[in-house]
């Protein structure tokens, strides 16, 4: 990768994307990692001109550091320009070279948590862009993820569907549904299911029934806290209540996804039912 140090070759190079294109497509060592973080962290809040130099040093011993994006996205002033500027990167060798690698060696590929971290940083990647309200390219970036790796290494499947369920994406939920039937899923992913059920038959049904009751199985205390609604999740709240300590599955889902079974009608009293029919058999 050449490091341009004249500015206008610097703006020519943003422009036709020779900017991002390292001839790796790894960081070669977590020293590398290490080094680029620093590079971007020394620039403090503004980039000038002379930053952008160092941003393609950076770039350079970390091709995917999504820091680097954001930085330029600032020094451009405005957020459009870093959702531009990964979409250059998807396009590029590094992502083809990754397909590749799938073709080569399957599914496995991403059981190296070396090529994993590619799939971490497109996830906070996606978070940011819904932080900044880029909801359509948020959802493509998760249906990105969720596309290498079907496995779902992350777990990311849980909280896209949340997404999906919050801004009623109907069809790309029904998607999900079908990518995973059959298969085993966590307890996040039945509720989830459940609850898209519900509103989509407006009231309990015979199946969203059975698939509540197994996501209660898997999970609990997902069921006590999505009741509760008002619980707050703090250790004090539940120590008054009697209630176990959350661990981090229900703590995750509760904390993503409460909000929709509270603002959903009719949820908090299917709770209710199902809590008392499965604790007294009544």
């Amino acid at each position: 990768m050449k490091i341009y140090k004249d500015i206008v070759q610097i703006r020519e190079a943003l422009l036709n994307g020779s900017f991002f294109n390292p001839e790796k497509t790894f960081a070669d060592s977590l020293e590398d990692i290490h080094e680029a973080e620093a590079i971007v962290d020394q620039l403090g809040d503004a980039v000038t001109e002379e930053g952008l130099i160092l941003l393609q040093k950076a770039l350079h011993l970390d091709p995917n550091n999504p820091k680097v994006y954001a930085k330029l996205g600032e020094y451009e002033g405005q957020e459009e320009i870093e959702v531009y500027f990964w979409n250059k990167l998807g396009s590029t060798r590094y992502e083809r070279v990754l397909k590749e690698s799938l073709v080569v060696r399957g599914q496995d590929f991403w059981e190296n948590e070396h090529a994993r971290s590619y799939l971490r940083i497109k996830a906070e990647y996606a978070e940011d862009l819904l932080k900044s309200d880029y909801i359509d390219a948020a959802m493509s970036e998760y249906q990105t993820i969720l596309e290498l790796d079907p496995k779902d290494h992350l777990n990311l499947k849980v909280f896209y569907g949340v997404l999906l369920l919050e801004f009623e994406e109907d069809e790309a939920f029904e998607e999900l549904l079908q990518m995973y039937e059959g298969q085993e899923v966590e307890a996040g992913f039945l509720f989830n299911h459940a609850l898209y059920l519900f509103k989509k038959e407006k009231g309990r049904s015979p199946k969203a029934n059975s698939l509540l009751v197994k996501a209660d199985q898997l999970n609990p205390l997902i069921t006590i806290y999505l009741m509760n609604a008002k619980l707050s999740l703090s250790w004090e709240d539940m120590q008054a209540r009697g209630i176990f300590a959350l661990d981090e599955e229900a703590q995750s889902y509760v904390s993503a996804a409460r909000y929709l079974w509270k603002d959903t009608k009719g949820t908090q009293r299917w709770l209710h039912n199902l809590h008392r029919r499965i604790t007294t058999g009544k």
